[in-house]
C-alpha cells in the first residue's frame, strides 16, 4: 500500500536514506526560507519531520553510520566536489571530515557493520578517484586501491568479506572485488557496458545492472563465494535482434590548444562504397557528466538510418581527472564550445564522416553547447537540436533553483557580482541568435524549474522573426526532462525526423 509521508509542498527536497533499523530516513529541504537547503530525518514510529541540521546553501545527507544516531553530510563545493562531515542527527552537533584546500570529489559511500569506519571513491589525493577508507577511531584515512583511471562505486558485501568497485576506462566500467580476508583481488567478467550495483551485506550475492549499447538493461547476479556469474533478468527488445546494433569505438582528438579530447564513435553498420555517412555531435549535460556507452535508443535509430554519432566528452567533462573538468569553469568556458567545431575538422580529417552533412544536439547544458556553437560558428553544421538548453546566462544563474546556486558559484562564477554579470551578459547564445542561419529544434517543459521556459521561447522567437526554420515542441506538463510516454515518442519522432530531413 502506497502512503504519503511527505505532503506536496513548494519546497525543493532531496532523499537521503534510511538509517540502520529502517525507522527513520533523512532529507535535505528548503522549506526553512525557500533557499538553504536544511537536514531533515523523518520518523515512521511518530509520522513525523524533525529539522536536524540548520545549515547555508547545500547541504545534503549521506549515508548512515550503523547502529548511531549519526550520518555523513556533504556540503557543496563545486558541480563535482564537496565537504564532508558527520553530523548526530539526535545531537545536531557536526564534525568535519574533510575540507581540503583543493576542492575534491567525495561519494559511494560504505560503511563497515561495526560503524568503524567507512570505504568510499575520492579524488582527495589527486586527479582520478580512489578507493579509501576512513576510520572514525584514529580519524586516518588509508588509500584501499589505485590507478591511474577513475575509481568507483564502492560496495562492501558479504559480512564485510567482500569490496566491491568499478574502474571507469573510457565510460566503460570494469568490476572488480577484493576479498578482505585473504586480500585476493579479481576481475569480474560481465556484459560490457555501465553498471549499477547492489549488494547486502549479510549475503553473498551482488546485482549487476548493466546498460550498454545494446541492452536497456540486463540484470546479472555473482556469487561472490563461487565467483560465478549468471545473467538473471533480460530486458524486453520488443523484437530488436541485439545483435544488429552497433557499440561505439573511443575515439580522442587534440583541440586548437593541444588539449585531447574523448569521445564514442557510433558508425552505420552499412555504409555505401564511395560515401561517407551524414554524423550528429551529441553533447552531454552537467556540465560535470560524462558521456558513456550506455543505452541510447536515439543513436541506434539514427545509425539504422545512416547517420554517424559522437558522442563527445567536451574539457569540463568528469570521469578524466580533476584537471580536466576544471577547464572550462568560468571564464573558460567558450574554449568547450570550440571543442565541437575543432571535433567537426577532425572528423573531416579522418574521412569516416561526411563533415558537410553534421548536426549537433544536446539536453540542459548541452543545449546550451548547441545554442552557442551555432550562433558564434553559423557555418560549422547543417542544423541544431536544444533541449531544455540555456539562452541567457544572467536569467538562469540568477533563477536556478536552490539546489544548484551553490554548486553554480563554483562552476561559473557568483551571479550576484557585477564582473559576472557582465561576463554572461556579453556571452550568452541570445546575444547571437541572430547569427544562426542553419534549420534550430527546440524542447523544452513549461515547468522547467532548472533551465526556465524563458530560455527556449527567447530563441525561438528571434529566430522565426529572421525567418530561420524551426521546430519547436513546447511540452505544458514537462519541466526538465521528458516524463510522459506519449510525449517522449512524440519528441523522439520529431527529433528523428528532423535530422533525417536536414542531414539527408
Amino acid at each position: 500500500e502506497e502512503k504519503i509521508l511527505l505532503v506536496h509542498s513548494d519546497s525543493y527536497r532531496y532523499f537521503g536514506a534510511f538509517d540502520d533499523d529502517g525507522k527513520r530516513f533523512s532529507y535535505a529541504s528548503t522549506e526553512r526560507n525557500g533557499r538553504d537547503f536544511d537536514l531533515y530525518t523523518y520518523d515512521f514510529i511518530t509520522h513525523s519531520s524533525k529539522m536536524i541540521y540548520e545549515s547555508k546553501f547545500g547541504f545534503y545527507p549521506r549515508a548512515w553510520r550503523p547502529k548511531t544516531s549519526q550520518l555523513l553530510m556533504a556540503e557543496v563545493r563545486g558541480e563535482d566536489a564537496v565537504n564532508l562531515y558527520i553530523l548526530d542527527a539526535d545531537s545536531g552537533k557536526s564534525n568535519v571530515l574533510y575540507n581540503p584546500d583543493i576542492a575534491a570529489d567525495f561519494n559511494s559511500f560504505a560503511w563497515k557493520k561495526n560503524g568503524e569506519g567507512f570505504y568510499f571513491s575520492s579524488n582527495l589525493n589527486g586527479e582520478m578517484n580512489e578507493v579509501l577508507f576512513y576510520d572514525v577511531i584514529s580519524h586516518q584515512t588509508t588509500t584501499i586501491v589505485k590507478n591511474t583511471l577513475n575509481l568507483e562505486k564502492v560496495r562492501l558485501c558479504n559480512n564485510d568479506k567482500s569490496l566491491i568497485w568499478t574502474i571507469n576506462q573510457n565510460g566503460y566500467d570494469k568490476l572488480q572485488v577484493l576479498n578482505l580476508v585473504n586480500n585476493k583481488h579479481q576481475e569480474i567478467d560481465i556484459h560490457k557496458g555501465v553498471y549499477e550495483l547492489s549488494c547486502t551485506s549479510e549475503n553473498n550475492l551482488l546485482s549487476v545492472l548493466v546498460s550498454s549499447s545494446d541492452t536497456p538493461g540486463t540484470l546479472y547476479l555473482h556469487d561472490l563465494d563461487t565467483g560465478l556469474t549468471k545473467s538473471f533478468i533480460d530486458p524486453e527488445m520488443a523484437g530488436i535482434n541485439p545483435q544488429n546494433l552497433k557499440h561505439p569505438k573511443v575515439v580522442t582528438f587534440k583541440a586548437r590548444d593541444g588539449v585531447t579530447i574523448q569521445g564514442l564513435l557510433y558508425l552505420p553498420p552499412v555504409i555505401h562504397k564511395g560515401l561517407t555517412p551524414p554524423v550528429v555531435i551529441n553533447v552531454h549535460g552537467g556540465p560535470t557528466s560524462q558521456s558513456r556507452p550506455s543505452w541510447r535508443p536515439i543513436n541506434q535509430y539514427l545509425l539504422g538510418k545512416g547517420i554517424a554519432v559522437l558522442d563527445i566528452n567536451v574539457r569540463g567533462s568528469t570521469g578524466f581527472g580533476k584537471k580536466y573538468a576544471r577547464l572550462d569553469d568560468k571564464k573558460n568556458r567558450l574554449n568547450s564550445v570550440r571543442d565541437l567545431v575543432d571535433a567537426i575538422n577532425w572528423l573531416e580529417k579522418s574521412g569516416q564522416v561526411n563533415s558537410e552533412k553534421s548536426a549537433v544536439m544536446g539536453g540542459s547544458y548541452g543545449g546550451y553547447m548547441v545554442n552557442a556553437v551555432m550562433g558564434l560558428y553559423p557555418s560549422t553544421f547543417k542544423a541544431g537540436a536544444s533541449f531544455v538548453g540555456v539562452a541567457d546566462w544572467v536569467r538562469a544563474l540568477k533563477t536556478a533553483s536552490p539546489g544548484l546556486k551553490a554548486s553554480d558559484i563554483i562552476e561559473y562564477g557568483d551571479i550576484r557580482e557585477e564582473k559576472w554579470q557582465k561576463f554572461y551578459a556579453n556571452n550568452s547564445p541570445i546575444n547571437t541568435v541572430g547569427k544562426i542561419t542553419s534549420p534550430m529544434f527546440f524542447e523544452h517543459g513549461v515547468n522547467d524549474p532548472r533551465d526556465p521556459i524563458e530560455e527556449s521561447d527567447s530563441m525561438v522567437k528571434i529566430l522565426r522573426q529572421n525567418n530561420v526554420p524551426v521546430t519547436y515542441l513546447r511540452f505544458s506538463d514537462e519541466g526538465h526532462r521528458i516524463s510522459k510516454v506519449s510525449n517522449k515518442i512524440l519528441f523522439y519522432r520529431e527529433l528523428a525526423n528532423f535530422l533525417e530531413r536536414h542531414l539527408n
